[in-house]
């Protein structure tokens, strides 16, 4: 019988890159532990402490973590993943199974959530019966459990801020593995009208795909603000009119604060960006004209990923702007432009980047192209590209992993294209350096 021998004790939440510590957790009999990241090992273990030290270079790139348990005659007796740099739960858990010499079996539990919070209820069922229930649970006794039937265990934890993560293993007569049926949002660009998306429409490396549905869902539109404007009034447009000339129909308008929250514990610090949700219908003048610069240390490219991290787990249409005006704040993030702007290109997060304050070739370099939205009529322009950008895009749902979603193409007949490509060649130089 197969039974998870070891989990994550490390859960690597938001944007990851660069030496990473991962801890994991192993039971009897379990000898040598594999770390595999994208499929290839990177590292192996072979004994106490079961720490290891990962490196996932300077770019932010979307990888599969596994850790693979092994016996002393080199069976493969369990498994762990996560994806890095992807969109995942806001609160993860991991569950270990245990069967001691007399047949009682136990689970441990590890939880992580993105702001570090204990659960404040933790309910695991055994085959639908109520085996625990209660606040921060480690460790479960399950009892003597018959290695012949079937059996699952589902763990859910509760946090004080609303969030709930479900956890559930099939164990048992010879069920070896969770069987999830996963189907993932992947945002495409529609560039022909269809009725339908055909099979094999989109692909991946194993094969064609087969038919999907495409919804024309709502969006959202990120904005981070750093600086005060020099937006002269336009008289001849009135008030309610030129509203809804700068309007975002069918979108929300997120505005990220770059000033995050600190979250101090004993093993470092978590920085928490505040997201402000504003009607798409009251525009982006009057959105602009508010802008100010920021009190505190800003981190405005780490706030870039925050949003597209949340864009990712919205299954939503979605674009991500960065408004710099006068007195900005210096950028204190740990990531770079260059490095951030890229890995919105690779995840399918379409970006702009407006300037207040006239032209700025200055910023060309770190940014790319920047918009000139210090008029009116420039700034109507940017919108209308911002509505163009919104209106092209559509969300397809596919049976493929969170991390195969980046990596699904479209067929030279198809209606529909992924957001998520291939880097241009000057990025990719850039990349390998």
């Amino acid at each position: 019988m197969f039974l998870a021998e070891m989990v994550f004790a490390t859960r690597l939440l938001g944007l990851v890159a660069g030496e990473q510590s991962l801890q994991i957790q192993v039971e009897d009999p379990v000898r040598r532990v594999e770390v595999h990241r994208d499929g290839q090992r990177i590292a192996s273990l072979h004994q106490p402490p079961w720490i290891a030290q990962i490196d996932l270079g300077l770019e932010l790139e979307p990888h599969e973590l596994t850790v693979v348990a092994f016996d002393a005659e080199g069976r493969e007796v369990g498994r762990d993943t996560q994806a890095l740099n992807v969109a995942r739960p806001a609160a993860e858990l991991g569950v270990l199974l245990d069967r001691d010499a007399k047949g009682q079996m136990t689970a441990s539990i590890r939880w992580g959530h993105f702001a570090h919070q204990a659960p404040t209820k933790v309910i695991v069922k055994l085959d639908g019966r109520v085996v625990s229930k209660g606040h921060v649970i480690s460790a479960v006794p399950l009892g003597n459990v018959d290695a012949s039937k079937i059996h699952v265990l589902a763990v859910e934890a509760s946090f004080r801020d609303g969030i709930t993560s479900r956890r559930e293993i099939a164990f048992g007569g010879g069920f070896s593995e969770q069987m999830p049926a996963e189907m993932t949002p992947v945002a495409v660009r529609q560039r022909k009208n269809a009725p339908h998306v055909r099979a094999g429409c989109f692909a991946t490396a194993s094969g064609p795909l087969p038919e999907a549905t495409v919804e024309d869902r709502a969006g959202s539109a990120f904005f981070i603000l750093n600086g005060k404007p020099r937006l002269a009034r336009n008289r001849d447009i009135g008030a309610r009119r030129g509203e809804d000339l700068f309007a975002l129909h069918k979108t929300d308008i997120e505005v990220v604060n770059p000033v995050p929250e600190l979250i101090r514990r004993d093993d470092g610090v978590t920085r928490l960006f505040d997201f402000r949700t504003v009607p798409g219908a009251r525009g982006t003048r009057r959105l602009v004209m508010s802008s100010r610069t920021p009190f505190g240390p800003a981190r405005v490219t780490d706030a870039v990923g925050a949003a597209a991290l949340r864009a990712l787990r919205g299954g939503k249409r979605r674009v991500v702007v960065v408004v710099i005006g006068d007195m900005a704040a210096a950028d204190r993030s740990v990531h770079t432009p260059p490095v951030m702007r890229r890995y919105l290109e690779r995840v399918g997060v379409p970006l702009r980047v407006w300037s207040l304050t006239g032209p700025r070739p200055d910023l060309t370099a770190t940014w790319g192209p920047v918009i000139d939205v210090s008029t009116p009529a420039a700034l109507l322009a940017a919108t209308s590209d911002l509505r163009t950008e919104l209106n092209s895009q559509r969300v397809a749902w596919l049976p493929v992993s969170p991390l195969e979603a980046f990596r699904v193409r479209a067929s030279d007949d198809c209606a529909f294209v992924p957001l998520a490509g291939d880097l241009t060649p000057s990025d990719r130089a850039a990349s390998a350096r």
